[in-house]
C-alpha cells in the first residue's frame, strides 16, 4: 500500500481517510503492535557506492532498513540510533506510570517511515467532549526526533484541536542520537503536566462556549488565520475569490458541521472555532506529493498534526480567543 496510510489498526469510529483495521476493544502495547502491523525492527547498514567495479563505503552515512523485508526508510548519519516500534510502545506505557496504556490508534505512513501510537486517556465528558490522548511518533528516516504530544480530540466529529498554551507544556522530544531510557523520567516529569494542560484548555473551551460569536466575527475570524496578506487590496481577484469561498463554506458549517446543534456550540465562540478546525481538517486543499511513496491522506494527516493544518488549527483558537477577549 504504498500510495496510503501503509498499516492502521483502530478503535471507536472509523478515521475519517477511512483506511485502517479496526479492532473491537482499546489495545494494549503487544495487541498494537500486531493489530497495526508494526511488529518489525529497523538497522543500520553501511552505504556503499561502485567505484571502478569496487564497493566503497561511504563514510558517516547509513541506510535504515527494515529488516521484515529490506526496505531501505533513509540515510542517517554515524550518531543516528533507530528506535524500534515496540521501544515507543513501551515509551509510552512507561509515561503512564501504570504500564496499563490503552491504545486507540496505530500504525505507519510512508511505507514505515512514520510511525505512531495514540494513547487514549479518558475524561470526555458533557455534552460536547473532548477527549485526551498521548500521541507518540517516531521517524524511521531521521526526519524527526521521537515526541510524545498530549493531544485533545473533539469526540463528536474526530477532529483533532492542537492548542498550545503558555500555562502548561504538552510536548516532548528525544533525539534518535539519545538512549529513550534514560529520557523516560525526565519525559514522565514533564508529560505530567499534560495533566495541567488539560485542565486549562477545558477551561478556555468553556469559556469558548459561553461568549456569543455572529457570523461577521467568524469571517474576521477566517480572513485573519487564512488572509496571507495584511492589505486586502494587494489580493488578486482570484485571491479574493477564494477568500470569499472560503468564509462561506466555514460559516455554512457554524451551521451545518457536525455537532452543531448540541448546546453551547451554535452561535458561540466555540461554535466558530470548531466550524473553521472541521474545515481544515475535512475540507482543506492538499497538494499532491512529488515523491510517488506518499498519499493525499498520509499528508492530511501529517499536516494536522505537525504541520500547516497544526499551524492554522493554533491560529484559529489565538485568534478566536482575541477576539473574543477584545469584544468582552
Amino acid at each position: 500500500m504504498a500510495h496510503n496510510v501503509e498499516t492502521m489498526a483502530y478503535f471507536g469510529s472509523r478515521p475519517w481517510h477511512g483506511l485502517g483495521t479496526e479492532v473491537l476493544q482499546l489495545m494494549t502495547a503487544e495487541e498494537a503492535l500486531e493489530k497495526a502491523g508494526l511488529d518489525w525492527e529497523v538497522e543500520k547498514r553501511k552505504v556503499f557506492f561502485e567505484v571502478d567495479g569496487k564497493n566503497v563505503h561511504i563514510p558517516n552515512k547509513y541506510a535504515t532498513v527494515r529488516t521484515s523485508d529490506n526496505y531501505p526508510l533513509g540515510i542517517v548519519g554515524d550518531f543516528y540510533t533507530p528506535v524500534q516500534n515496540v521501544e515507543a510502545l513501551n515509551f509510552v506505557d512507561a509515561l503512564t506510570a501504570t504500564k496499563e496504556a490503552k491504545y486507540e490508534t496505530a500504525g505507519s505512513l510512508q511505507h514505515g517511515k512514520i510511525v505512531w501510537i495514540m494513547a487514549k486517556i479518558p475524561n470526555g465528558h458533557g455534552v460536547d467532549p473532548v477527549e485526551s490522548y498521548l500521541l507518540c511518533t517516531t521517524s524511521h528516516d531521521g526526519s524527526s526526533p521521537v515526541m510524545v504530544t498530549a493531544t485533545p480530540v473533539r469526540v463528536v466529529c474526530n477532529n483533532t484541536l492542537n492548542a498550545a498554551l503558555r500555562t502548561a507544556k504538552n510536548k516532548f522530544r528525544i533525539r534518535h542520537t539519545t538512549k529513550v531510557e534514560q529520557k523516560i523520567e525526565e519525559a514522565r516529569r514533564v508529560l505530567a503536566q499534560s495533566v495541567n494542560y488539560f485542565k486549562v484548555l477545558n477551561e478556555k473551551f468553556e469559556y469558548m462556549k459561553n461568549e456569543k460569536f455572529t457570523e461577521t466575527m467568524l469571517a474576521d475570524a477566517v480572513l485573519k488565520v487564512f488572509k496571507n496578506s495584511d492589505d486586502v487590496e494587494e489580493l488578486s481577484k482570484r485571491q479574493k475569490a477564494s477568500l470569499d469561498c472560503l468564509v462561506d463554506k466555514i460559516v455554512d458549517l457554524s451551521h451545518n458541521g457536525k455537532g452543531v446543534d448540541l448546546p453551547g456550540v451554535k452561535g458561540t465562540a466555540w461554535g466558530g472555532y470548531n466550524a473553521i478546525v472541521e474545515y481544515l481538517d475535512y475540507y482543506s486543499p492538499i497538494k499532491e506529493s512529488k515523491r510517488k511513496d506518499i498519499s493525499i491522506d498520509e499528508k492530511r494527516m501529517s499536516s494536522i498534526w505537525f504541520g500547516s493544518i497544526a499551524d492554522k488549527t493554533q491560529a484559529a483558537f489565538d485568534t478566536i480567543l482575541e477576539m473574543t477577549k477584545l469584544a468582552a
